[in-house]
Parts: C-alpha cells; structure tokens; sequence
C-alpha cells in the first residue's frame, strides 16, 4: 500500500493543485467560509478532531482544502473510498489516510506527518471521530465518539484540537442513513446539489495529551478519553453557535 500511496503522491501533484485551487475558491464563494481559532492550531503536529456533519464529505473537503491558510490538513478517510481504491478518493477528496474499520491505524503513513525527519512533518490530521455524519434530524447532538483522534495522539505525543463544523448540516442535509455493517452508514441526502449557507471551521483549544500517556496501550481508556473529554470539547465549541445544542 505504501508503495501505491507514494505513487499517487507523486503522479497527481498537478492535479492535486488544480483541485485545492477550485475548493478553496468555491468554498470562499459560494459558503463565505469562516475559519476562527487558527491560533489554537500548534506550530507542531497535531490531530484535529471534528464533528462530522453534512453529505458528500462537503466538511471533508472543507477542512482540507481551507482548513488552514498556509499548511495541509490531511483527512483520515475511509479505505474502500481512498483514492488507492476509488474515483470519489482519486477526484474528490485526494491526498488523505486510509483507514479500514476494526483494522489497525496505518502508522507506517501517518509517522510521515507526526516524526521529525517525515516527508509531511509537521503535519495536521484531521479525524471525524463519529465515523458517519449526522441526519438532519439529530443535527442537535453529536454521535459516538470512536477512539482513533485519542489513539494517534497518545502514540505520537500530539494534542488534539478539537474542531465544530458549522453550517454543514443545511449546506448539505442528510434526511436518512442507511447503516453498513463495519462500514460507515450510506446517506440519502435532501437534493443532490449543496445550498449556498454558510460554513465555519471554529478550533478550540488543544487538548495536551500527554496527561493520559497511562493509556497508551489501553484501548479501553483510549475510548474513554474519545468519549468524555474529546467529545464534550467538539460539543461545546458547537454550542458557542447554537445555544440549543444537545452535546
């Protein structure tokens, strides 16, 4: 997989830069993007953990194609839609992590972003601990957190920077979700377009980690941590703009 992951790098650099270049214009034109708490972002490496919200990976693209104004930020994405395995990956979301579900964190890729020396370091990792987005209908709460933002954390020695993905879910409404085994749910969405709201990217302050090294190889501490200290940062960042927001 390294092997192929590297090859794609290098081949679509061009295309890579095309597509950055018409996300960015089209979320500052059409959703007026917002970023706030750029300053929370460390100078180092760092996982950011958002809440996901909306169809069509629009917060996907959003946060890396704009979620910083001079660094990537690369996405941990699902493995059976990575570009190594589909054209949504290859024309859509582009350079990102795979990852499949119930499997181990492909670290060989992701030391390239979080160990002086690696080809992307510093890096900044974007997790949806979530794993699926949200209908429309319980766009008001936030769904389970999964333990990956905490278990790359905790290996590398990064914080986590929690992230609220506002707007999103008008921009782009999921009326229902169809659940896949092992997979993340499948969306059936309002329309097939997107509505011109607009979109905020709103980081809080980052979590230092290094307080929960205890946990390092404890799984079962690690979704502790995702579920109650990760996911009530993500939570009230989210209520900052909607004061009727659940958690």
């Amino acid at each position: 997989m390294i092997r192929a992951y590297d090859e794609y790098l290098s081949s679509h650099r061009d295309y890579e830069r095309r597509r950055l270049a018409f996300l960015r214009a089209y979320f500052r034109i059409y959703h007026r993007i917002r970023i706030r708490g750029l300053e929370h972002l460390p100078e180092g490496p760092a996982v950011i953990a958002a809440n996901h919200s909306g169809g069509f990976d629009l917060d996907t693209l959003a946060i890396s194609a704009c979620g910083h104004p001079l660094r990537a930020v690369t996405v941990l994405y699902w493995e059976k839609y990575h570009f190594l395995n589909h054209w949504w990956g290859r024309t859509a979301v582009g350079e990102s992590v795979p990852v499949a579900p119930g499997n181990d964190l492909p670290w060989e890729i992701l030391d390239r972003y979080f160990l002086p020396g690696g080809e992307r370091y510093p890096g900044l990792i974007c997790v949806f601990p979530e794993g699926s987005s949200r209908i429309f209908r319980d766009r008001r709460s936030l769904g389970r957190f999964y333990p990956g933002a905490a278990r790359i954390a905790l290996r590398y020695g990064v914080p986590v920077v929690p992230a609220a993905m506002i707007g999103f879910h008008r921009a782009c409404p999921i009326l229902k979700s169809v659940p896949r085994k092992g997979m993340p749910d499948d969306p059936i969405h309002f329309l097939p377009v997107t509505f011109p709201f607009r979109l905020t990217i709103r980081y809080g302050e980052p979590l230092d980690m290094r307080m929960y090294h205890d946990a390092i190889n404890d799984r079962r501490r690690q979704s502790e941590i995702a579920e109650l200290i990760v996911k009530p940062r993500v939570a009230a960042l989210m209520r900052e703009y909607d004061g009727s927001f659940e958690g």
